[in-house]
């Protein structure tokens, strides 16, 4: 019978006993600064790239955007699986948790063998069906492909990291990210400064510093003294465990999926106002994202917080870690929005090169003016979209992304860019009202979902 490790069974009392704020600091913390390396990781690439050109910048930010939407399913099954197993050690079912954990390590090699067997050939003709901007296909086909094997990695990691997640240990995660990141950063540093190559040089970067990550989780995952260790012989591929699993991540698949691919229009839309638009509409996002990425975080560690109280049947201390989080959530971006505001033409300055013109900078200028409130509005919805999957209602984290893509989004996009003379100011407007509308989305379906707790008790969400 497996059982759990001395400190993780300490860690488990600790998140179902300490207070809740004490507990929300402690598991986000680790992952806070894990998602500022993060950033720190993505802005000095950006650094780097802009060192070799604009054109450039905008194939970094178009093709990243792609990539999101084709790990999304990979990142749907960890982050489905992490619930899933968060809830069973709350419960104290380990068995039954640690088979969960080899089915979904199964299911996330299988996934990541695929993508790369189906996208390579059809690298370039996907591109041309997402109407990115021919230039840019030139410049970043290479990097595109290199960057479809990194995603076999990245999901296989994105499986390791939620496990851990799911167990509390956010400690390891930081660290072995920062290992990885130095990795990371030291070989672009080298390709691009100290050898003078190109952009498809800072995805093989990338692609060999996931690919290390990676082969530590496999020796974590394999390792007997780990309490999930994967054995073959363990794999069930039965109804009755894969089932829940993809019931479960199905909809966090397509959220997510959905989420990058309003992104990719986004950058489409963007194209037809020239490559520029797209390159500085990338910069105007960077200014001030490492606020953001500490504000978002926590959407990390509600889900473990949440499944493994409401696995050990206590749900009204699982509702209670939504408004604090919320809480720290906005403060960190409220200071993020006024720090950007004080020393954005400072930021701007590192993000572009020395034969930018003053019409490239001041495009960027005018997108960060809006781009910019959407570090509080996500920051909103990230935790919302965090809480309601620790309760496995995924479904309705489905319906929030459709509705920030289909009714917010793209309806204001398409009306702004057709019918106004804002030209590209068109871009930041748009995403300003869709980021704004989805957020007020979200605080009204948690209030709306906690008076139906509130009215018709906890019965549904109690582990037997």
């Amino acid at each position: 019978m497996a059982s759990l490790s001395l400190r993780e069974s300490k860690l488990r009392s600790y998140i179902l006993t300490e207070e809740l704020w004490k507990v929300i600091l402690y598991i986000t913390y680790p992952l806070a600064i894990y998602a500022l390396f993060n950033h720190l990781y993505g802005f000095i690439d950006m650094v780097m790239v802009a060192h070799i050109g604009n054109t450039e910048v905008a194939s970094v930010a178009i093709f990243s955007e792609i990539q999101s939407m084709i790990t999304a399913f990979g990142a749907g099954i960890a982050s489905g699986g992490a619930v899933i197993v968060a809830r069973l050690i709350g419960a104290s079912k380990i068995d039954e948790a640690k088979k969960n954990a080899s089915t979904v390590f199964f299911l996330a090699v299988f996934i990541s063998i695929g993508v790369i067997v189906l996208l390579v050939p059809l690298a370039r003709p996907l591109l041309v069906l997402l109407r990115t901007p021919k230039d840019v296909i030139d410049t970043g086909l290479g990097y595109f492909i290199v960057q479809i094997f990194t995603t076999a990695f990245i999901t296989i990691n994105s499986v390791f990291i939620g496990l851990e997640k799911a167990k509390g240990n956010t400690q390891k995660i930081l660290y072995l990210n920062i290992v990885m990141m130095i990795i990371k950063i030291g070989l672009t540093a080298l390709f691009v400064y100290g050898l003078g190559k190109g952009i498809i040089w800072v995805s093989f970067a990338t692609m060999i510093a996931q690919g290390i990550l990676t082969l530590i989780a496999f020796a974590i995952l394999f390792n007997k003294k780990n309490t999930f260790q994967i054995k073959l012989s363990e794999i069930r591929l039965k109804k009755e465990v894969v089932l829940p699993i993809l019931k479960l991540s199905f909809p966090i698949f397509v959220g997510k999926f959905i989420f990058s691919f309003g992104k990719v229009i986004v950058n489409s839309i963007a194209a037809t106002f020239g490559t520029q638009v797209v390159s500085g509409f990338s910069v105007a996002m960077k200014i001030g994202s490492g606020g953001a990425a500490l504000a978002n975080s926590f959407e990390e560690s509600i889900p473990t917080i949440v499944s493994q109280n409401a696995g050990n049947n206590q749900v009204n201390r699982a509702m209670k870690a939504y408004p604090i989080a919320l809480m720290f959530s906005g403060i960190i971006a409220v200071i993020t929005i006024a720090y950007s505001f004080l020393f954005r033409d400072f930021i701007i300055g590192m993000l572009v090169n020395s034969e930018s013109s003053k019409e490239y900078i001041q495009i960027v200028i005018d997108l960060f003016r809006w781009e910019i409130f959407s570090k509080l509005t996500s920051a909103i919805v990230a935790i919302t979209l965090g809480m309601f999957y620790g309760f496995r209602l995924t479904k309705v984290t489905l319906l929030m992304n459709i509705a920030r893509l289909f009714v917010f989004r793209i309806p204001a996009l398409w009306l702004l860019s057709r019918y106004t003379d804002l030209g590209h100011h068109s871009i930041g407007v748009a995403m300003f009202v869709s980021n704004t509308s989805t957020a007020i989305l979200a605080v009204i379906m948690a209030v709306v979902f906690f008076k139906r707790v509130k009215n018709n008790g906890y019965g549904n969400f109690l582990v037997s």
